[in-house]
C-alpha cells in the first residue's frame, strides 16, 4: 500500500467533520467516498463524519458558519 500513514502519527482526539453536498450527484458521491477513505485511513475510529445535503436543509451551512461552498458551472 503506497503512502502508508506513519506510525508516529497517533490521533487521540475525535474529529467532527461536516461535508456539505448538493444532492446525490456523481461528484457528491465521489466526495463522500474520498473523505470517508481519508478518514478511515488517517483518523481510524477518531472521527464523526456528517454528510449534509443543502438541497434538503438549505439553512444548515449558515447555522454552522460554513466558510466555503463550491458550485459547478456547466455554462462554460
Amino acid at each position: 500500500m503506497k503512502n502508508k500513514p506513519k506510525s508516529e502519527h497517533v490521533v487521540s482526539e475525535k474529529f467532527i467533520l461536516q461535508l456539505y453536498i448538493t444532492g446525490m450527484s456523481e461528484n457528491s458521491m465521489r466526495a463522500i467516498e474520498n473523505i470517508t477513505l481519508f478518514c478511515e485511513r488517517y483518523l481510524k475510529d477518531h472521527f464523526d463524519l456528517q454528510i449534509i445535503d443543502i438541497y434538503k436543509d438549505s439553512l444548515q451551512p449558515f447555522s454552522h458558519q460554513a466558510v466555503s461552498l463550491t458550485e459547478k458551472n456547466d455554462d462554460r
